[in-house]
């Protein structure tokens, strides 16, 4: 159900165990274990409960920008969109967001979508979009 019964109002996990689940998926992320730190980063949100405390959700910014990674690095591509949803939902201008929908359509096949996600991530000043005209031209390998 996510950090809070609704009914008690107390909390289902403590502070400590959503730390510990939080540097699980830090430990893998920096180990370039992409898929398995997806695994830990959305266990983490899912005790958190997104969507429930959108204080809670800001709070964990960088967390969100950390899944998306793991789940482009680790080619899962559709999930990745996913979360850059819930970060445009915070943010609604995030420049990395739009460039990892981008990036995560045109490997799904979705050309046209993915250009005009590319475009928009330009406009907002997306290091990679500026560097690259192009989505197709970005190759990620080696990660």
């Amino acid at each position: 159900m996510g950090l809070f019964d609704f009914f008690s109002g107390k909390p289902q996990v403590s502070e400590l165990q959503l730390m510990q689940k939080c540097m699980q998926a830090v430990g893998y992320y920096q180990k370039r274990d992409f898929a398995t730190a997806a695994k830990y980063f959305s266990e983490y949100f899912d005790l958190k409960g997104f969507g429930r405390f959108p204080r809670l959700d800001a709070d964990d910014y960088r967390m969100y920008l950390n899944l998306m990674l793991s789940q482009f690095y680790s080619r899962n591509y559709s999930e990745c969109i996913k979360t850059c949803q819930k970060i445009l939902k915070l943010n609604a201008n995030s420049k990395d967001a739009y460039a990892f929908i981008a990036m995560s359509q045109f490997k799904l096949g979705y050309t046209s979508e993915a250009n005009v996600n590319w475009n928009r991530a330009r406009e907002l000043g997306n290091d990679l979009a500026i560097i690259f005209s192009s989505v197709s031209d970005v190759k990620m390998e080696g990660f």
